[in-house]
């Protein structure tokens, strides 16, 4: 699998949706990891942004659950 054809649906078009499930998931853990490591114990992460990260992956599995009907 090429690493963009992760970004496509299954019509063969880009999903804005999977893009922003990527980039929160990836700043998240940036943010994560680099505070762990300035501050040499692991960080706790804020409820709020878990709850931000359950809302993105709740679009996009609810974006995939339409396209499928």
């Amino acid at each position: 699998m090429k690493l963009l054809e992760f970004f496509k649906d299954g019509d063969g078009l880009y999903s804005s949706t999977r893009l922003m499930m990527l980039m929160w998931n990836a700043c998240v853990a940036s943010v994560w990891v680099y505070m762990s490591i300035k501050t040499g114990v692991i960080a706790q992460i804020d409820l709020g942004v878990l709850g931000a990260l359950g809302i993105a992956q709740a679009a996009k599995v609810t974006q995939s659950f339409s396209e499928n009907k």
